[in-house]
C-alpha cells in the first residue's frame, strides 16, 4: 500500500494506492465521518467486476449507496454525461455531506471530480 500525501493549505488529504483496500472502503470512510449517502460511478465493466464489493463495504458501514454507471470511452467523457451525473445525484437528495466515489480511472474519475 502507498499513501501519497497532497498537501493543501485547507483540507489535505491522503490518496491511498492499494490492491486489495476495495473490502475496507467503507471502514475507512467510516472514519472521516462523512454523510452516510455515496453516490458510486462507474463503467458496466469495472462495476460488474469490482462494484459489489464496493458498495458491499460500504452497506455494511451503513452507507446509502446509489449507482450510476457511464459506459467506457472517451466519447462519453461529455458534459452530457455529468449533467447525468448531477441529475441521479439531485433526484437521490445528495447534498453537501454526501460523497461521490469513482470506481474506475481517467474519463470517470475526471466526471465524478468535476462533478463533486
Amino acid at each position: 500500500m502507498a499513501v501519497i500525501k497532497v498537501n493543501l493549505p485547507e483540507n489535505s488529504y491522503d490518496v491511498i494506492i492499494s490492491a486489495d483496500r476495495l473490502p475496507q472502503i467503507g471502514s475507512s470512510l467510516n472514519k472521516l465521518n462523512l454523510g452516510k449517502k455515496t453516490l458510486l460511478v462507474s463503467t458496466p465493466e469495472i462495476f460488474d467486476y469490482y462494484g459489489d464489493i464496493v458498495a458491499d463495504s460500504l452497506k455494511n458501514q451503513g452507507f446509502e449507496v446509489i449507482v450510476h454507471l457511464i459506459p467506457a470511452g472517451e466519447a462519453h467523457k461529455t458534459l452530457h454525461s455529468i449533467e447525468a451525473i448531477y441529475d441521479i445525484a439531485l433526484s437521490n437528495y445528495l447534498e453537501r455531506s454526501s460523497t461521490a466515489i469513482a470506481l474506475g480511472g481517467r474519463g470517470i474519475g475526471d466526471m465524478t471530480g468535476l462533478a463533486a
